[in-house]
């Protein structure tokens, strides 16, 4: 909740009365990979309105350190005591983030011994990343930074040579990579809301329908 550019926005509505939150939770049951989904938030008060959101969506939820994402992460494990192959990280200000894509993604691990797997080459919001629990662990220990500690994922990009990262692409969307499904700012959220009012059940669209409907609108350039 605690976003400087547009505070709430996980419980902003998207489409109807339904938030980001909600439609990205909608959209993650479509996958047929994903073992569990847990929302993890902080202990501020200010995010309690966000585990009353989760109770009623019948989410897990885990509340953890506020800027040290790493330990929250960490925490989440210690908690849970549980052996997961992969961590997916997956966050509310991307509620048009693809199932269908993730379970892709999730393949790839099938074939390959990854630390870390993300994307490339695609429009920024649709897509995921994950990381093996083993290398979130070996985090924890390891002298970060302020910022290596805040993102996830920036000590792997800072030190590409200890870890084994793969960058999926997909060939068709690489000329739409220029567009954004991110919700960040208030007219992000007002454009996502009239790319979906044209949708029935926009927690079902698939990539070709999403992006052909960004096409036609003026759509947001990151």
């Amino acid at each position: 909740m605690g976003s400087s550019r547009l505070p709430g926005k996980s419980l902003m509505a998207v489409w109807d009365s339904i938030s980001l939150l909600e439609m990205l939770v909608r959209r993650m049951r479509r996958s047929k990979r994903l073992t569990q989904m847990v929302l993890a938030t902080t202990q501020k008060d200010e995010d309690q309105v966000l585990i009353r959101e989760a109770r009623k969506l019948g989410l897990e939820f885990f509340r953890g350190s506020e800027l040290d994402l790493v330990e929250r992460f960490n925490q989440l494990l210690d908690n849970r005591n549980e052996n997961y192959d992969y961590i997916v990280r997956i966050t509310a200000d991307n509620p048009m983030t693809d199932p269908e894509l993730l379970d892709e993604m999730a393949g790839l691990l099938d074939e390959k011994d990854l630390d870390y797997l993300s994307v490339k080459n695609m429009p920024v919001g649709i897509a995921t990343d994950f990381f093996k629990q083993r290398v979130i662990r070996e985090l924890r220990n390891l002298p970060l930074t302020n910022a290596e500690k805040e993102h996830l994922n920036l000590r792997l990009l800072n030190y590409p040579n200890l870890y084994n990262m793969y960058f999926f692409e997909k060939f068709y969307l690489i000329p739409h990579s220029n567009l954004s499904f991110t919700v960040d700012t208030k007219e992000e959220l007002h454009y996502m809301k009239i790319l979906l009012k044209r949708f029935e059940k926009p927690e079902n669209l698939g990539l070709p329908e999403l992006i052909s409907a960004a096409e036609k609108t003026n759509q947001i350039k990151k």
